[in-house]
């Protein structure tokens, strides 16, 4: 459909620019300690998935964090004023009876007569979350002012019209929301498979077990090995700032940002032969790759597969196995260990975590022959693949959500209400 417009301003006709502050009361309501009531909690790691809200955690005034000060009620939308790169931005549809933020979220009220799931698209759209990086500040605790929050601005159409392009909007995040649901409930039966493999190995192939420390029950002709004596382990670098030319390349370079997937194929930057030479280390496709050091490890212990030859940064170690061990199976047998993992000690420096590379080298992983770790690696494989092709359609959704996004709440493309 045409878009009618205002030839001087090129605003769609009927819209008008405000800003969020004009629309929304941030930080409206305050949680005082002395009233000595118990409260629901929700501190910055309730949103560790953009969108998505964790459950509250119950906690009395006594043992209260002096952050636990912003009340939350029913359709308020949360926007993490702490490192806003990562997004941690997410609607309360039903607030329970004293739900309480840190104070590290900015708790966007709306105002009478704006609806609440447009304002929310808004501010879940890539422009809102790139004008809040720009306004960012500091360095060791990187963050913006709600003042920052307030003064975003957007284009409001009528009422009418804001419904419409939110009910829009919301029917692609329905279909992304059960798209999830999907791969979550494969990836439970992954793990549930997972499970039964690297304790019991496959069907039909033993008879006597054997009880591991640590590990649990598993066959009797299998061995315990340690990370460390399961190939060569390398650790990266970056290449050279002040060479421009070592950033133009066609060798993949990998940091922690690209291992947000198992098997990894591309990556967002590419460096030179010479700078992988020099700068980092190159591994060949199958090697392993650790997050070894930063924030992310807070949440998870990333391990990807190198599906290509790649080189890699100074936080990451590889994993480069012996012919003794297949590739696969070791990430399958490292994804199955990482609750193990994630309980390694993680000593803290400016915020930064990272993991003792003795303590990597010593966690212990079942290890059968050869031939059944290549059989198990099949096994896995073909639901390794049905949650890819999930995540591929999901990809596509979330770029749909942006693209329609970015057409409605412009008013470039209109909704009759």
């Amino acid at each position: 459909m045409a878009v009618a417009t205002n030839s001087k301003t090129q605003i769609p006709d009927g819209w008008r620019h405000v800003r969020l502050g004009d629309v929304a009361e941030l930080n409206r309501l305050t949680w005082d300690p002395a009233d000595g009531t118990s409260i629901l909690y929700l501190d910055l790691t309730a949103i560790a998935t953009p969108g998505l809200l964790s459950a509250p955690r119950k906690i009395t005034a006594l043992d209260a964090p002096s952050r636990a000060r912003r009340r939350v009620n029913s359709g308020d939308i949360l926007v993490s004023t702490v490192r806003p790169n990562l997004r941690g931005f997410a609607r309360v549809r039903q607030a329970p009876e004293n739900l309480v933020a840190s104070t590290g979220f900015a708790v966007v009220t709306l105002r009478p007569g704006v609806d609440g799931s447009f304002v929310y698209h808004h501010v879940m759209s890539p422009p809102f979350a790139v004008e809040m990086e720009n306004a960012t500040t500091g360095q060791a605790y990187p963050a913006v002012r709600p003042g920052d929050v307030a003064s975003y601005e957007l284009l409001l159409p009528s009422l009418p019209e804001q419904r419409a392009i939110a009910d829009v909007l919301d029917s692609i995040d329905d279909a992304i929301e059960r798209t999830e649901a999907v791969i979550a409930a494969t990836g439970q039966l992954r793990e549930s498979l997972l499970h039964q493999l690297l304790t019991r190995g496959v069907p039909g192939w033993h008879t006597e077990w054997k009880d591991v420390p640590g590990l649990g029950t598993i066959p009797a002709d299998w061995d315990v090995v340690r990370l460390g004596d399961v190939g060569k382990w390398l650790s990266g670098g970056t290449p050279s700032k002040a060479r421009p030319d070592f950033w133009s390349g066609s060798v993949p370079w990998v940091s922690p940002k690209d291992m947000k997937v198992r098997e990894l194929s591309s990556t967002s930057d590419y460096i030179s032969e010479e700078a992988a030479a020099t700068g980092s280390r190159l591994v060949p496709a199958g090697a392993i790759l650790v997050v070894v050091r930063g924030m992310i490890l807070a949440h998870s212990f990333p391990v990807s597969i190198a599906c290509i030859r790649c080189a890699f940064n100074q936080d990451i170690r590889a994993l480069v196995c012996s012919t003794s061990f297949d590739p696969e199976y070791v990430l399958a047998a490292l994804e199955w260990r990482r609750s193990s993992l994630l309980t390694l000690p993680t000593p803290s420096t400016h915020g930064t975590m990272r993991v003792v590379s003795e303590e990597l080298n010593n966690v212990t992983i079942p290890m059968p022959p050869i031939e059944e770790q290549r059989v198990i690696k099949t096994i896995i494989e073909s639901l390794v693949s049905h949650g890819l092709n999930g995540g591929q359609v999901l990809e596509r959704l979330k770029t749909l959500k942006d693209s329609t996004a970015d057409a409605l709440l412009t008013g470039r493309v209109r909704i009759s209400p």
